[in-house]
């Protein structure tokens, strides 16, 4: 397998090991109590993978299948292409039909607090990029350039008419306070959650979810790039 990482499944729509980050997404994206890790060593990844493979409700997410279990066994003989199409079809098909799309944000400070920028990617129902956000936050804290990558993605989400998202980010304090499981402790990170919140409750479904930072490396760079753009300027692309 092509690549210096390794992104293992072992429950999601369809374990296995990948290659990609978008051919990963793909089976975890919106599977309740989805189990992904990325690995440097293909060997480490088979072993993480291995370890799930005793639950039959890992195996493509699917109580029914377990015949298939062993088909993956050589988890270095695992072609997402050949045995995932027809899934990821289906997904799609669905994810089309309900108008579900997909937004990842993030935030940058160089200095925290410091110059700062927030960057957000919206995708199609298929996972292919509708467009790319970025905005200068000027001098703030990581906390408050996440809220506004959030809220400015949100923003453009309602624009273009969607009211059905699924967002990701890899700010456990924004995802936490979104859900209303964390209380916010400063009034200026209070009011960006309000507003967000009012933003959430504008579509029919909004699910958040909290990812790991090397799953969310589009969103950071354009965040990274927004640092020099000045303060409330924002760029759709």
């Amino acid at each position: 397998m092509a690549g210096s990482k390794y992104y293992a499944v072992r429950r999601g729509r369809c374990v296995g090991i990948y290659d990609n980050w978008n051919d990963c997404k793909r089976q975890v994206d919106g599977f309740s109590g989805c189990q992904y890790k990325s690995f440097s060593a293909l060997k480490e990844a088979q072993d993480y993978v291995a370890q799930g493979t005793q639950d039959s409700q890992a195996v493509c997410g699917k109580q029914d299948a377990p015949a298939a279990a062993d088909s993956y066994k050589n988890f270095s003989d695992v072609k997402p292409e050949t045995f995932l199409q027809q899934d990821v079809q289906e997904t799609q098909a669905t994810n089309k039909k309900q108008g579900l799309y997909y937004l990842e944000f993030d935030g940058a400070s160089k200095g925290n607090p410091g110059k700062s920028g927030a960057g957000a990617v919206l995708r199609n129902p298929d996972f292919s990029v509708a467009c790319k956000i970025k905005e200068g936050v000027g001098l703030a804290t990581n906390n408050v350039a996440e809220y506004r990558a959030l809220i400015r993605g949100l923003k453009v989400c309602l624009s273009k008419g969607i009211d059905c998202i699924h967002v990701q980010g890899d700010s456990n304090l924004v995802v936490m306070q979104i859900q209303d499981k964390w209380n916010t402790r400063s009034d200026n990170i209070a009011d960006l959650s309000k507003e967000a919140k009012e933003l959430k409750s504008k579509f029919r479904e909004f699910h958040i979810d909290h990812v790991l930072r090397e799953f969310n490396s589009q969103a950071d760079a354009l965040a990274n790039e927004a640092i020099y753009l000045p303060d409330g300027e924002w760029i759709l692309s």
